[in-house]
């Protein structure tokens, strides 16, 4: 990093990351969903590596700029095959792609009175697939993708223990390796109360309130079009916490060695 005065930060960074497989996916089990149709796991696929390059410049820590550029290489996923003796649909799981993605994202967050504040970002890019043939034959689907969102907490009374937020997101359609992927978005709310010296936090959360944020994937499969669709409905959420203790010590934060065990597994 580089900070040129007290308005201006530039910054160059690299990282490469692993991405396993969860434990369901490697898990040869059938999942039927019709008599000619059914999904299993892969219990061969591999890890894959994702490296990325990423430059930006900050403004006041307000405004953030930055390009970049991510390599995905031996990269899984679930692909459809049709079994020419027995004419029915598999999903499996397989190592099959090597993606290019280029990237321009705009942040800009501000508090407004003291009462109101927000995060806004704009994410622009362009994703590249190439397919190992071996493995699957459905030609790559490759373009401009999209990504906007405003998250806003507002502070309704002076001490701050009674807070409301508002988020949105939106993605238009595009293309993304096996499929065309419709367009999505969501708008959330919540109201947080802090009682109890602000020991006890109570949250109701109404997420998706339009039901719009999982979208419609389309692909072909020996010139047969298929469009599925799949949706989670937890779109309300009430929880509370409480905290014990003297909120005064510092305490070290330490990551077990099983933690991304826990999250393979799906905990």
């Amino acid at each position: 990093a580089y900070t040129m005065n007290a308005d201006h930060t530039f910054s160059l960074s690299y990282g490469k990351r692993i991405k396993r497989p969860a434990y369901w996916e490697l898990d040869s089990f059938r999942w039927y969903t019709s008599s000619v149709s059914y999904a299993e796991g892969n219990p061969f696929l591999q890890s894959y590596f994702t490296n990325n390059f990423e430059v930006s410049h900050s403004w006041k820590s307000k405004l953030i700029s930055s390009v970049s550029f991510y390599v995905t290489s031996n990269g899984f996923g679930q692909v459809p095959i049709v079994n020419p003796i027995t004419k029915q649909r598999v999903l499996t799981r397989k190592n099959y792609y090597t993606s290019h993605r280029y990237g321009l994202s705009e942040s800009y967050n501000f508090k407004l009175n003291g009462w109101w504040r927000s995060y806004n970002q704009a994410y622009l890019y362009y994703a590249q697939f190439e397919f190992d043939r071996k493995q699957v034959t459905i030609p790559e689907q490759n373009g401009l993708g999209f990504y906007g969102s405003s998250n806003n907490t507002f502070l309704l009374n002076p001490s701050h223990t009674l807070q409301g937020e508002l988020n949105f997101w939106y993605a238009p359609p595009r293309k993304s390796g096996l499929h065309t992927v419709g367009q999505h978005y969501s708008l959330d709310l919540a109201v947080k109360a802090l009682l109890l010296e602000k020991n006890l936090q109570i949250t109701l959360s109404l997420n998706d309130l339009l039901r719009t944020s999982s979208p419609n994937y389309t692909n072909y499969i020996h010139d047969v079009k298929r469009v599925f669709n799949i949706y989670y409905d937890n779109r309300i959420k009430l929880s509370l916490k409480y905290r014990v203790g003297n909120s005064n010590i510092r305490v070290r934060q330490r990551d077990f060695g099983n933690q991304e065990e826990k999250q393979r597994a799906g905990n």
